[in-house]
């Protein structure tokens, strides 16, 4: 069995980093632990030479998977360590998923999003996770195999898009940020098949139908989107989407439109059309028939 790092191993491991500071710093405000978090994120070079390069399991500190394990390098993703990755994101998902739904977490990466989601449908619902990188997913099996959950948490291989087919993949601008190759920098990188499927297929065949989506699918969201039609027509789940520039954004807007949803800004929740001058944000989309009072709730 793995040894969990605790907070003394990891300040011993951590040069400047004390228990006492550790202490201190979980009894600040979420918000200023959050606004600390993103800014020691930002500033990589100078932060990361208080943590060790090398793989260590530790559990979230906090966060929707707070106290989940994680096996992590803590000097590049002490954001997932410290469980302020994508805050906006996390306190949407709080809002939006409770127990016994079920999710479909699609570029699943190493399984933040993944354990914390569980963590929300618990009990009697059902996370899905889609990830196509062989390496990323070895990862996160790993890290769902940590908590147990390797029996409750459905992995699948495909790649999600508006076609079924086999598909040249890339691992983009690094190991954990793949996407298919004709995408921007998709040709970083080594290059390798993958099963590509749409949404639809993949229920029709036997896949449970979502009652809500997570994509962060690396300027693939459009095709998705084409790819789920059927399911946002039937089903009718709420959808968070990390958006990659204002093109991308238009089409996903338009495709979301056809299916009479509405694309909110997380941030805020109001009803949202696409400027030319935004290139990159985290959306919620929801059906039309849905008032916006409902979304912030």
């Amino acid at each position: 069995m793995t040894k969990v790092l605790g907070i003394s191993a990891f300040c011993h491991d951590s040069a400047g980093i004390t228990e006492r500071g550790l202490a201190l710093w979980g009894k600040l405000p979420l918000p200023l632990r959050k606004a600390v978090g993103n800014f020691l994120f930002h500033r990589q070079a100078v932060v990361s030479r208080l943590f060790p390069d090398r793989m260590r399991v530790v559990r979230v500190k906090w966060g929707i998977p707070k106290g989940m394990k994680m096996e992590l390098n803590l000097r590049w993703e002490r954001h997932f360590f410290l469980g302020v990755y994508e805050g906006k994101v996390q306190a949407a998902l709080k809002r939006f998923v409770h127990p016994g739904m079920t999710v479909y977490n699609l570029g699943a990466h190493i399984g933040f999003f993944a354990l914390g989601m569980h963590k929300l449908i618990h009990p009697g619902g059902q996370v899905l996770a889609f990830e196509p990188s062989p390496r990323v997913r070895e990862r996160l099996l790993r890290n769902l195999s940590l908590n147990g959950l390797e029996n409750k948490v459905r992995v699948e291989s495909y790649a999600m898009g508006n076609a079924d087919e086999i598909a040249d993949f890339s691992e983009g601008l690094g190991y954990s940020q793949g996407r298919f190759i004709d995408l921007p920098a998709g040709r970083c990188g080594s290059i390798f098949p993958v099963d590509c499927r749409r949404l639809d297929t993949y229920v029709a065949g036997g896949g449970p139908p979502p009652d809500f989506v997570l994509m962060d699918v690396e300027h693939a969201e459009d095709r998705v989107i084409r790819g789920m039609a059927g399911i946002l027509d039937e089903f009718h789940p709420g959808v968070i989407l990390e958006i990659h520039s204002g093109e991308k954004k238009r089409q996903v807007w338009e495709e979301l439109v056809s299916h009479q949803y509405i694309l909110a800004e997380l941030s805020s929740l109001w009803e949202h059309q696409p400027r030319k001058e935004e290139e990159y944000g985290h959306y919620l989309a929801v059906p039309g028939k849905l008032r916006k009072e409902k979304m912030c709730v």
